[in-house]
């Protein structure tokens, strides 16, 4: 009898199998995940940012199925929420905000259904005030696709772009916004290299430098880019891909050299189960290297709210892959 020859095509899948098992990180935690006090009521794909030393939660989906536009502040100091009351702005889930010293800038997003309503698809632009709890209307976003739209901002820079318009049309987009002037200028692309257009991604600034990725287009992706920004143009470098597989509906802070990635959903595609993640990972933007971080500590969980006050990152909200809504709060212990 003579031996059996093994299947080319079987040794070329075993060989893919074994590159892939061994480029994803351990899931070995690397921190501990610590429980604050919930917040006041559940709320998902709400807007988060910190300032002052506290976090802040602008309106979101409510666990009744309404949207909301009232804002909580969390004191991480004496571990209590505050409820601040309504807002100026429309009531809406998937908007953006981004920190520029003691101001914020605040707004677009999406004020509900029917989705044939293109007014829905809100572009206003507001700064708020902390301090002395005042708002004020800036010039609107210039582009229609101001739902799940990506926000990467510093002390020197602020970028907004990608999102969904109306007819779920998708754009990869960036505008650079001037606070000085109130203007919009949209960055031209150049380079050879352009990501797909994509929605429901995540970006960030780190350190002054931008990074972009995720986000559903057919299926979920697991890309990941460095934008590259001149005074009026923006190149793109692709970056290590993010383990586990694509993801969508992920949440996004940062934290000295690392983005911090929450959650998200597997989306779509024929290989696909549909399922909503329960991981932290995070991002080392000097080793160009993703570290899984810990499990989320309630379940799988989408949309949620997540930013970081002096080192510390906090999180919470979102919804499980029940839809329910959740109102838990927690921080990252520091991980040496």
């Amino acid at each position: 009898m003579y031996p059996t020859k093994p299947n080319r095509s079987f040794l070329y899948l075993c060989l893919l199998l074994s590159v892939l098992t061994v480029c994803q990180p351990t899931t070995e935690p690397l921190t501990d995940v610590v429980a604050c006090a919930p917040m006041l009521e559940g709320r998902t794909s709400a807007i988060g940012f910190s300032v002052g030393g506290k976090c802040y939660v602008l309106g979101g989906r409510k666990s009744d199925g309404t949207y909301t536009n009232t804002l909580f502040c969390y004191d991480p100091a004496t571990n209590q929420w505050t409820d601040c009351g309504e807002t100026p702005l429309r009531a809406r889930v998937k908007g953006i905000a981004a920190v520029q010293g003691e101001k914020v800038y605040v707004g677009l997003g999406y004020a509900g259904e029917p989705k044939t309503d293109s007014t829905h698809y809100l572009r206003d632009w507001w700064l708020y005030s902390p301090s002395d709890n005042i708002w004020k209307r800036c010039a609107d976003y210039p582009s229609k696709c101001s739902n799940s739209p990506i926000v990467m901002a510093d002390d020197h820079h602020l970028f907004v772009g990608w999102g969904v318009a109306y007819q779920e049309r998708m754009t990869r987009e960036i505008y650079r916004y001037d606070p000085l002037s109130d203007q919009w200028t949209r960055m031209k692309e150049e380079g050879r290299m352009t990501p797909e257009r994509v929605q429901a991604a995540v970006g960030s600034a780190c350190q002054e430098r931008y990074f972009v990725g995720t986000g559903h287009r057919h299926d979920s992706k697991d890309t990941w880019y460095e934008m590259l920004p001149t005074d009026k143009a923006i190149q793109w470098k692709k970056c290590a891909h993010i383990p586990f597989g694509g993801r969508c509906l992920s949440t996004i802070t940062t934290a000295k050299q690392y983005l911090y990635l929450f959650g998200g959903r597997k989306f779509g595609g024929t290989l696909t189960d549909g399922k909503v993640y329960q991981d932290i990972l995070r991002y080392d933007t000097q080793g160009d290297q993703w570290q899984y971080v810990a499990a989320l500590p309630s379940s799988e969980t989408e949309n949620m709210i997540a930013v970081t006050v002096g080192e510390t990152v906090f999180f919470g909200g979102g919804n499980d892959k029940y839809n329910t809504v959740l109102n838990g709060w927690y921080k990252l212990l520091s991980i040496p």
